[in-house]
C-alpha cells in the first residue's frame, strides 16, 4: 500500500535523488572546509580538490540505474568541468616541483 508520505519522500524518484546528491555534497564540502581550516592546510586548490573527490564519490553512491534521468547529463558536464580544473592543478602543481628540482 502506498500513501501520499511514501510517493513523496520516495528516495528512488528522480528529484528526490538529485535532492540528496546536493545535500550530501553541501555537508561533504561544509566538513572539508571546517577540516582543512583546523589542520591549517586551507587553501583554494585543496578545498577544490577534497570537494571534487567528495562529488565523484558523492555520484557514484547515488548513481542512477537503468534510464538516466534528464538532469544527469548535466551532472556529468560538471564533473567534466571538475576533471578538467583539477588537471590544471596538477600541471600546476608538477611545474612548482619541476622548477625546485
Amino acid at each position: 500500500m502506498t500513501t501520499k508520505w511514501s510517493r513523496v519522500h520516495d528516495p528512488h524518484t528522480s528529484t528526490d535523488r538529485l535532492a540528496s546528491i546536493i545535500l550530501t555534497q553541501g555537508v561533504w564540502m561544509l566538513a572539508a572546509v571546517l577540516t582543512l581550516f583546523f589542520f591549517g592546510l586551507y587553501t583554494v586548490e585543496n578545498y577544490f580538490i577534497v570537494s571534487f573527490i567528495g562529488l565523484l564519490i558523492v555520484l557514484q553512491v547515488y548513481a542512477p540505474t537503468g534510464e538516466p534521468p534528464a538532469w544527469w547529463s548535466l551532472v556529468r558536464l560538471v564533473t567534466l568541468a571538475g576533471y578538467i580544473i583539477f588537471g590544471w592543478i596538477m600541471y600546476e602543481r608538477i611545474n612548482e616541483v619541476a622548477v625546485l628540482v
